[in-house]
């Protein structure tokens, strides 16, 4: 992972790889302006592209199956021009879905389901499945300078909430 040397061995040299570890630096340096103490460095990462792919596989991948799921118990669910796209792979339909649509795809597939039942649900899905193309396990597939990015927070003292 990162070592005394470079903390980012798999990041290209550069400014974002420079940015990050001068960041890091400022706010565990004790005295520095921009020292933050331990139990306040936390790390916040969204969802478009930063700790993965830019268009999450896996998310489709477990929407399609809770789909399928629903399907079984409906059939007539797959009549609707969002759930045949999805089950066709019609990616150009899939590509200009509306947010109704969307949020109609969302609360059939999560209608009556807890939100423990959900975590256990994503979880098992997350470790048993996987990647259609690659035939590896989705948990065995990871961008290593993500990786080093989050283990060299940790070791800084960053946390997750």
């Amino acid at each position: 992972m990162s070592n005394q040397n470079d903390p980012l061995p798999a990041w290209n040299e550069g400014q974002a790889k420079s940015a990050i570890i001068d960041f890091v630096s400022r706010v565990t340096t004790a005295g520095s302006p921009d020292f933050i103490p331990v139990e306040n460095r936390i790390a916040t990462f969204d969802n478009d592209g930063t700790l993965w792919a830019e268009k999450p596989l896996i998310q489709g991948m477990f929407v399609l199956s809770k789909l399928r799921e629903k399907i079984a118990e409906d059939p007539s669910l797959q009549e609707q021009p969002l759930f045949k796209a999805l089950l066709s792979g019609d990616v150009e339909y899939l590509n200009t879905a509306s947010g109704a649509e969307i949020s109609e795809l969302l609360a059939v597939i999560n209608s009556g389901v807890p939100e423990e039942q959900f975590q256990q649900e994503v979880q098992h899905f997350f470790q048993t499945q996987t990647h259609p193309a690659l035939d590896v396990p989705y948990t065995e597939l990871a961008y290593q300078p993500m990786i080093e990015l989050l283990g060299y927070l940790r070791e800084n003292g960053f946390q997750k909430l």
